[in-house]
């Protein structure tokens, strides 16, 4: 008797906790991101974009290029958006990103391959439904 007592306790506040944390989820998603790491980001989202971008839809791309050089680390901001703003200015932004990923791919994915980065879910619903 005593162990099913203490069993309905244990449940109650498991539920509660539960609860709690998903109520705190749903409030606070005006500014969840989806964390993955840059190599499944450009394989999920980035390749598929540049796909529509070729068939005359660059919107994909030019939302991807507004969060694209906060991701980059410290040192390749500055790099990651020249290459950016050049395609824009030039009228091809699908080849924004050739230049510096066959010249960087190999040093970067060996650096920062898995390290994680936050991506707005804002554009990753976005971006879903683009490829729709």
């Amino acid at each position: 008797m005593l162990a099913k007592q203490r069993f309905k306790q244990w449940y109650t506040l498991l539920m509660v906790a539960m609860l709690t944390s998903f109520a705190s989820l749903v409030i606070a998603d005006d500014g969840a991101t989806v964390q993955m790491n840059m190599h499944d980001f450009m394989k999920q989202y980035i390749k598929p974009a540049g796909k529509l971008a070729k068939k005359g839809n660059e919107e994909p791309v030019l939302r991807i290029y507004q969060i694209l050089p906060s991701l980059a680390l410290a040192e390749d901001k500055d790099q990651w958006q020249a290459a950016i703003d050049k395609a824009v200015e030039a009228g091809k932004p699908n080849s924004g990103c050739r230049g510096c990923h066959k010249a960087n791919k190999r040093a970067y994915a060996k650096k920062n391959g898995d390290r994680l980065i936050a991506i707005p879910a804002e554009l990753i619903a976005y971006l879903e439904q683009a490829q729709r």
